[in-house]
């Protein structure tokens, strides 16, 4: 789950998202590139917040969010790399994508 604040109201904005983390960084691959309504919302404030597991426990964690110039296509095979339910959220999303975009999140400490 991906928290962004509404770039217009201000209020909390949720969007289910594919598991990206790996260590302290978040990674996921936006479908509709900018014109994506999270994206945009990333733009105008990029502090966000992503529900990651742990174990069998779910919390929240803070962050800033960057948009990248990279290979979207590439970042979705080494995300996929060595996880079964990860590959299959991944690229079952890439596979709906239009204009795909890279976004990595800093995580803050603990």
């Amino acid at each position: 789950m991906l928290e962004t604040t509404g770039r217009r109201t201000g209020q909390p904005r949720r969007t289910p998202i594919c598991d990206g983390l790996e260590g302290e960084t978040f990674w996921l691959v936006a479908q509709q590139g900018r014109r994506a309504n999270r994206v945009r919302n990333i733009q105008a404030n990029p502090r966000v917040r992503v529900k990651v597991r742990s174990g069998w426990r779910t919390h929240w964690r803070s962050g800033t969010a960057h948009l990248l110039d990279d290979d979207p296509r590439e970042r979705q095979r080494i995300l996929g790399r060595g996880n079964p339910a990860r590959w299959l959220c991944v690229y079952a999303s890439g596979a709906m994508g239009t204009s795909l975009l890279t976004v990595r999140i800093d995580l803050d400490a603990r």
